[in-house]
């Protein structure tokens, strides 16, 4: 029997291992197949139009060459063509089970939205609580390493992102990931400080371009913020899982993502933030909030496809540097 679940989003993992399945991030199959842009011409020729999201497109795609029978789709707190999306896959025999977010934090409604997934994949919630306990201390190693790139400089940001982004899932293998965070922590004890003098932080989705942090590294910046993929990593150890799942803002309206982005902004002490967003996506639309409510420079960049920087966003960007070490007296 398969064991996987796909997943189009973060979702409460602890109730998917309690009830003895594996997650499997979908986005992270399409990102990382070797050739990303053949699995989004496949979902065009199934049908899917071509001004449509990539990640979509991908997705679907990445359930089919993966071979998944079985995926949670969140059709309340995530992208709003998810729900077309698993109306699609079950029309191709893909089971698929729905979750949805509250439609603001509340704890009350989130217990009762956990509760529907636990009786829809066997499990009980004293069982997925069980599970936060244990992966607790996963994610205490997670708030480490992400205090390690922002306060000590110790940790790049590619290093940053790669942990945040497979906190969705623990690489469908909790053991083997709390002991990587493990050794990664001990390796890094003997570092010296990064040199660059430039410290940004990533709001949006991750973007979609392959080498974007290794291009702002060559520039003199550090990433120090990934806006949703620290989400991901849902930092609030200790809590209950209707409070952490509560408090993880990613689902829920800009306005509760805004809150957390500037706490961060100011915590991190950051020169900057880039807002990524998808092409014909909704979430465009959130640019002129960010930008009326963050007190340091924004610059916002698009993209479609999965694809290294184009010269177009390429000297945009370093024209948003350049114009950053001028405020900052050249720092």
């Amino acid at each position: 029997m398969d064991k996987r679940i796909g997943i189009t989003t973060t979702v409460p993992i602890e109730v998917i291992y309690a009830a003895g399945y594996i997650p499997v991030d979908l986005n992270n199959i399409f990102i990382r197949n070797s050739e990303p842009n053949v699995l989004i011409e496949e979902a065009e020729f199934a049908g899917f139009p071509r001004p449509f999201c990539a990640w979509i497109k991908g997705i679907y795609s990445a359930i089919k060459i993966s071979g998944i029978k079985k995926i949670i789709g969140v059709t309340r707190g995530d992208c709003s063509d998810t729900s077309a999306l698993c109306e699609i896959l079950e029309g191709e025999g893909i089971e698929v089970i729905t979750f949805s977010y509250p439609e603001k934090p509340d704890k009350k409604q989130m217990q009762f939205e956990i509760k529907k997934l636990c009786n829809a994949l066997g499990a009980t919630y004293q069982q997925a609580e069980e599970k936060k306990i244990e992966f607790d201390d996963i994610r205490k190693k997670l708030i480490e390493i992400d205090y390690s790139a922002h306060n000590d400089g110790i940790v790049n940001g590619e290093e940053l992102f790669d942990f945040q982004i497979n906190a969705s899932d623990f690489c469908g293998n909790p053991s083997e990931y709390n002991n990587k965070c493990e050794k990664f922590l001990a390796e890094i004890k003997g570092r010296n400080k990064g040199s660059n003098f430039l410290r940004i932080g990533m709001v949006g989705i991750p973007a979609i371009y392959s080498d974007i942090i290794g291009v702002l590294e060559k520039l003199g910046v550090d990433v120090v913020y990934y806006q949703i993929p620290r989400q991901f990593t849902i930092p609030f150890v200790g809590e209950n899982l209707d409070d952490s799942y509560s408090k993880y803002t990613y689902p829920y309206s800009f306005g509760y993502q805004l809150q957390d982005i500037c706490e961060q902004v100011n915590e991190r002490k950051l020169d900057g933030i880039i807002h990524y967003v998808q092409s014909f996506c909704h979430r465009q639309l959130y640019d002129r909030m960010l930008k009326s409510k963050i007190k340091v420079p924004v610059l916002s960049i698009e993209g479609d496809r999965p694809s290294m920087v184009d010269g177009r966003t390429m000297t945009r960007i370093e024209a948003f540097i350049e114009t950053i070490c001028q405020e900052n007296d050249g720092i």
